[in-house]
């Protein structure tokens, strides 16, 4: 799909740089660690983080010191002290709480949440790990009102670059901008679910109107040929048929028809221009001149 490729980065000009996280659609569960415990790793960085300075920390106590060692600790320090575990840990509650999980689903097992409340944990990971384009699909599957409204105004609040996928129509209102696949292509369109509703019904009502008007031209003109034939006919029964005028006749009914149809998408019509056919005698042709020497 559009967003696995999007997430792999397999897509011709995609910044390698960026860091894509693309929502799972269900989080496996575990015997042995619980929801908020299962969130806070999802951030693989600050954890990494951790676990190296545990590690260099277990170093020092045993006595392996040197300067390396120390200056590397200082690092993780400094960096670490920028995400703030004790703020990170709160925010992970926060965003627990509102999918509205309870506090004794935040501390049990995962494997005890049904596959729903796993699909909610997956959203948690999505919301709470740094990124610089999230990609959501479907995301208000297995929402309960209170959810719904709660993850609306999450995103709404959000500086977060998101693409959404869904089919909640109410929801995808909180975008800025659309994406519509027609005929292959991608159609961007500047705004809003609804006001993308009112350009597209606007579009189809704009198309009608010119599909309308190809067809009352169509009608007019089999009308005027079936005339012209039925005069044809009357002609030939009482033998005054005349050459001239049915060749006439002919080109008129040929230059109806061909004007058939032949509107732009602002539903005014194509001039019709004819060329002349030219013949040699119209051309003329350069005649080859040989100088000889006087």
């Amino acid at each position: 799909t559009l967003l696995r490729r999007l997430a792999a980065k397999n897509i011709p000009g995609m910044p390698q740089y960026l860091r894509i996280l693309l929502v799972q659609q269900q989080v496996p569960g575990h015997d042995t660690k619980n929801a908020l415990q299962t969130l806070l790793e999802a951030n693989t960085r600050q954890t990494d983080l951790l676990d190296e300075q545990r590690r260099l920390e277990e170093q020092l106590d045993q006595g392996e010191i040197d300067e390396a060692t120390v200056e590397r600790l200082g690092e993780i320090a400094a960096e670490l002290e920028t995400m703030d575990p004790d703020r990170t840990k709160e925010q992970a509650r926060k965003i627990l709480r509102g999918l509205q999980f309870t506090n004794q689903m935040m501390e049990s097992p995962t494997s005890n949440l049904s596959g729903g409340w796993r699909m909610r944990l997956a959203l948690a990971q999505a919301l709470f790990v740094p990124c610089d384009l999230l990609l959501l699909d479907e995301p208000t599957n297995h929402l309960d009102l209170h959810a719904l409204g709660w993850l609306t105004q999450y995103l709404v609040n959000s500086e977060q670059t998101m693409i959404v996928v869904s089919h909640d129509r109410n929801f995808l209102d909180i975008c800025t901008d659309m994406i519509s696949m027609e005929n292959k292509q991608l159609k961007y369109f500047v705004g809003n679910y609804s006001a993308f509703k009112l350009h597209q019904e606007e579009k189809a009502s704009h198309h009608a109107q010119i599909l309308d008007a190809a067809e009352r031209q169509r009608t007019k003109a089999m009308a005027f040929v079936q005339k012209q034939q039925h005069e044809s006919s009357q002609k030939k029964k009482k033998g005054r048929v005349d050459p001239k005028k049915q060749r006439q006749a002919k080109m008129v009914k040929e230059k109806k028809l061909d004007r058939i149809g032949n509107y732009r998408e602002d539903g005014k019509r194509y001039k019709m221009f004819s060329l002349a056919k030219m013949s040699e005698s119209s051309v003329r042709i350069a005649q080859k001149v040989q100088i000889q020497d006087v």
